[in-house]
């Protein structure tokens, strides 16, 4: 048992030390959540994105979409997205890319009493690409699978570690699109203000890739009584 496990971290040192890497990435995003009624959440996010140590801009996007709570632990959500991206990492890339992305999730939350955190997300995104100069339109369909485990060291503050698995299907094909390994340090102020740090590491089959995130968010309370 010894030299499997000796084996397979060989593997995956191996495997980090001979990927071709990509330049990193700093993820920057605004995410906005306006409370309806008890069961009701609209929710909107943007971000921007830069590439390598001089920040080099490579991808926008804007997200919304609409948030139903089942419980206090469960939710399920569905809304759509529009990216702007470079269509490669050169420097001298000027023509981006357009995407439309329509999407799905469930989540399950941890309680917020509780000390330990597990958490769980299953996304779905249809992904329809625009032409550019280097492929033709196409359409592919995304599962994401997130499972973050961690500790909430007091009301406001947690920190958050754990894998995403992606899965593609493109032209009836099943192919692999990456693995995440995530850390995410978090502060929720009593006002509805956020503020979540992060560092995630990208396994594609082309290339890997460092990427660090913040994010601010701001949870709004506005109920609104729907009548029926």
């Amino acid at each position: 048992r010894m030299r499997i496990c000796s084996i397979t971290l060989l593997v995956i040192l191996a495997k980090t030390s001979w990927a071709q890497q990509a330049p990193s990435g700093e993820w920057a995003s605004i995410l906005v959540s306006v409370k309806l009624n008890e069961q009701w959440a609209s929710v909107t996010d943007f971000g921007y994105r830069t590439i390598g140590s001089d920040f080099r801009y490579y991808q926008n996007y804007f997200r919304t979409g609409v948030r139903y709570s089942l419980d206090r632990h469960w939710s399920m959500a569905g809304g759509v997205g529009f990216f702007n991206s470079k269509i490669s990492f050169a420097k001298d890339t000027r023509e981006f890319g357009h995407e439309v992305r329509l999407w799905q999730d469930v989540y399950r939350l941890s309680p917020l009493k509780n000390k330990w955190i597990l958490n769980h997300r299953f996304r779905l995104e249809e992904k329809h690409f625009d032409k550019t100069s280097t492929r033709d339109p196409y359409y592919s369909l995304r599962f994401q699978y997130r499972l973050l485990g961690g500790y909430r060291f007091s009301k406001n503050w947690n920190l958050q570690l754990g894998p995403e698995w992606m899965e593609n299907l493109i032209r009836e094909k099943i192919l692999l699109d990456q693995v995440r390994l995530y850390a995410l340090l978090a502060y929720q102020s009593s006002k509805g203000y956020g503020i979540t740090l992060g560092y995630f590491y990208s396994m594609r089959k082309a290339y890997d890739q460092h990427v660090y995130t913040i994010a601010l968010s701001k949870n709004v309370q506005r109920h609104v009584h729907l009548q029926q």
